[in-house]
Parts: structure tokens; sequence; C-alpha cells
């Protein structure tokens, strides 16, 4: 079992970006090598991975733990053969700067299937790295583009409408 664990700072506040990475599609925005994620049932997304050589994998993976503004856990429960848990928390630091901390643990077969795997579909500390960058730049701009808009109610819980109204 592989363990993975990065953080960054996010000049935001923590609800608002609990609330910006629970919105599952929007990951496909965020990482390169996700075509799609869409709701299969309560608590059970479906993500579509694109590999190395176009090849599309899908994976199932199921909400196991959710606190509000605080931490969002899942887990692998269909795909390749591998097992993969996620667990994101978010950490204020002060009123709009917010500590958001990954741990991910992929678990795949010691044998050459298991070993293609993490080639095709691992995870590496600079790929979450760069997620968590990506995330921080696009969390950034979204509240500096609602905030200086007339859109934005100056609420997190508002922060989705805004964004919304900026995209019509």
């Amino acid at each position: 079992m592989e363990t993975f664990e990065e953080s960054i700072e996010i000049h935001a506040p923590a609800d608002s970006c609990y609330w910006c990475w629970h919105d599952f599609p929007f990951f496909a925005k965020l990482m390169h090598n996700i075509k799609s994620v869409y709701r299969v049932r309560d608590n059970v997304w479906e993500w579509t991975l694109v590999g190395p050589q176009g090849d599309e994998s899908v994976w199932e993976f199921m909400l196991v733990r959710d606190v509000p503004d605080q931490q969002i856990c899942w887990k692998s429960i269909r795909g390749p053969e591998m097992d993969m848990t996620a667990e994101i928390d978010f950490m204020p630091v002060h009123a709009d700067l917010t500590r958001v901390a990954i741990k991910i643990r992929l678990d795949s077969p010691e044998n050459p299937i298991g070993h293609l795997l993490k080639g095709l579909y691992g995870i590496s500390e600079r790929e979450i790295q760069q997620i968590l960058e990506t995330f921080r730049d696009t969390m950034e701009s979204i509240l500096e583009e609602c905030q200086s808009s007339s859109v934005y109610r100056g609420s997190p819980a508002n922060l989705r409408d805004s964004q919304e109204s900026l995209r019509g």
C-alpha cells in the first residue's frame, strides 16, 4: 500500500473550499486525466479516467465521510484492480485562509497487472501537488471574480450561484 500526503494554503474561507471540492464533476476541469464525474446514486459517483495512451477506465467511488466545511472522504468500490481511499481536510488558518490537506492510499496487487495499473492510473506526490495548486488558483480566481462582481452576495453559501451567474 502506498500513501501520499500533500497540503496547500488557499486564500479562501474553509466552507468555500469545502463546497468547491465537494462539487465532484468540477474535478474534470481540475485534473487532466479525468474525463467526467457524475452521481450514480446517493453517495456513489462514477469517475471516468483517461490513461496516457487514451484508454479509459471507469471507477466508482463511495463517499464514506462528509463533514461539512471540514472533511470529505471516499473509497473506490468498483474499477481496476486497485483500491483507493482519499481524505481531504479543510482547516481554517483564519477567516480567509484555509489549509487543504489530502491523504490518498493506493493498494494494488503485487503482480504485473498491479504494476501496470499503478503506472497507468497511479498517482504521485507531484501530481497531487499539481492538483492542489490548480485547485488553489481556480478557487482564488473564482472568489476574486465573484467578489468584484455585483452577483456575489458575500457568503460562501452564495458562491455557487454567483459562479453560475458569471458563466451565464
